[in-house]
């Protein structure tokens, strides 16, 4: 749209503009709009994340035993552990395509925390949920913010005078 106004501002600043342009251009503004308007149609920016886990959840199970839902609770039931919080989340990628990830935490029986999830990847317009896939999680070491000794010490050696007084 911006690109036609500026070939028109462009060309009426050359030469005033024939019938026969202004018809051309007229032609392709038309056809921009309809593209555009076409394109709103299809793509329903008002889905919301409650639609698209809907959507997810309602999904047929990979195991063909009911829906996503109930394939979700029989795998947390074979876990053993304490299960906590668990939630959904909605990543976009582009227009129409989405990951949403159900994630949880799991305490075993040492007392270890691990974190576990699935994935599928969702396309809106065509309403299409992929196979879930097991999500990896890794691990990040701490990041320890305490000044350690060898920092204390090339601190003393930069700042002698602050370190005199």
């Amino acid at each position: 749209m911006f690109l036609i106004a500026a070939a028109v501002l462009t060309l009426a600043a050359c030469a005033p503009q024939t019938a026969a342009e202004r018809a051309y251009f007229e032609q392709k503004q038309e056809e921009i709009e309809a593209k555009q308007s076409l394109k709103n149609k299809l793509i329903q920016t008002t889905l919301k994340d409650t639609d698209i886990i809907n959507m997810v959840s309602s999904n047929a199970a990979p195991d063909s035993l009911g829906n996503t839902d109930d394939w979700i609770k029989r795998q947390i039931g074979s876990i053993e552990g304490q299960i906590l919080f668990p939630r959904w989340k909605v990543l976009r990628h582009g227009e129409t395509k989405y990951e949403v990830q159900y994630a949880f935490s799991v305490i075993d029986e040492q007392n270890r925390i691990v974190k576990r999830g699935y994935a599928w990847d969702v396309d809106a317009i065509i309403k299409v949920v992929t196979l879930p896939r097991e999500m990896k999680f890794t691990e990040q070491a701490p990041v320890s913010i305490a000044p350690t000794i060898d920092n204390k010490q090339r601190h003393r050696i930069r700042d002698e005078e602050a370190s005199i007084e």
